[in-house]
């Protein structure tokens, strides 16, 4: 059955491409009847043959047109029910990750900011002999501006004290150094025998304003006091105490404010002499403090 099917779907495809090359004209039956008479005469049953052939001829041309017509009205239609099929949309699921929580871990020096004077712990400037701290201690704390350094000499294990002057023959200050764990050295404090202080001491905290106690011998006895931030330049306060013009040393006592900071804060107090000459800086006995947010 498959094998005549094929066949039969051949033959009517290969009809169908003859029939699309045929276009019969109206008189065309008429000119074949005039070629066959014009050649012999014809007997009656001859001219009944060619005419049932002619007939026959031209009913098949009729099928034929007939046939390619139905066809293309089945492409048409097939052509017009054509279905689309539209393919499913993707479904696209996005994930947001949270956000990484980044923790810091807060600095710690390996010295304790509040146990020395200079230069701060959390500074980036580190001193490998007592020479060169106590130099820089001298112009950026101190304040001296004209300075004669003399050697350094040890007083115990990891401790040394440098000899500073204003000139060869001026008047002697001594800065006391520490070399801690990390190797480096750092100044404890500053001391002049023209000026001690009794009140506050080392490493004492400090609210605004406090009051100090000491004596001091002076040029009319001035002694001007600042309150320094450690690794600040700017004074956060000063004041004036006034010891004795003459010797011997002459008691002094004071009360000196400052800005306080938000949190506590390594501090220096700074009691400085200047000469009357030109008012630099001559002599200076110094300690650190603890700064306080609080007031006295």
């Amino acid at each position: 059955m498959t094998d005549e099917r094929d066949t039969t779907e051949r033959l009517r495809r290969a009809l169908d491409a003859r029939a699309e090359t045929i276009h019969p004209e109206p008189d065309g039956l008429d000119r074949i009847e005039e070629r066959l008479m014009a050649r012999t005469p014809l007997t009656d049953a001859q001219r009944w043959t060619i005419a049932g052939v002619s007939a026959v001829a031209t009913l098949l041309v009729v099928a034929l047109l007939i046939v390619a017509a139905n066809d293309d009205d089945d492409t048409d239609v097939a052509t017009d029910t054509t279905t689309s099929t539209s393919a499913p949309e993707e479904t696209t699921t996005t994930t947001t990750e949270p956000p990484q929580t980044t923790t810091t871990e807060p600095f710690t020096p390996a010295t304790d900011p509040f146990s020395v004077a200079f230069p701060s712990p959390t500074d980036s400037r580190s001193f490998e002999a007592p020479p060169a701290a106590a130099r820089a201690y001298a112009t950026d704390v101190l304040g001296f501006t004209e300075l004669v350094l003399g050697g350094p000499t040890t007083t115990g294990e990891g401790a040394a004290e440098v000899a500073i002057q204003d000139r060869e023959d001026g008047p002697t200050t001594l800065v006391s150094l520490e070399q801690r764990e990390d190797g480096a050295w750092y100044v404890i404090g500053s001391e002049t025998q023209d000026v001690v202080v009794t009140a506050p001491g080392p490493g004492t905290s400090l609210a605004t304003p406090f009051e100090t106690t000491g004596e001091a011998l002076a040029f009319e006895g001035t002694v001007e006091v600042v309150v320094l931030a450690q690794g600040d330049p700017s004074p956060l306060g000063q004041g004036v105490v006034t010891g004795s013009g003459v010797p011997p040393a002459g008691p002094f006592t004071g009360t000196v404010e400052f800005t306080s900071p938000s949190e506590p804060t390594a501090g220096v107090l700074v009691y400085r002499v200047r000469s009357p000459e030109d008012g630099r800086v001559v002599q200076a006995t110094s300690l650190r403090v603890r700064l306080t947010p609080f007031t006295s």
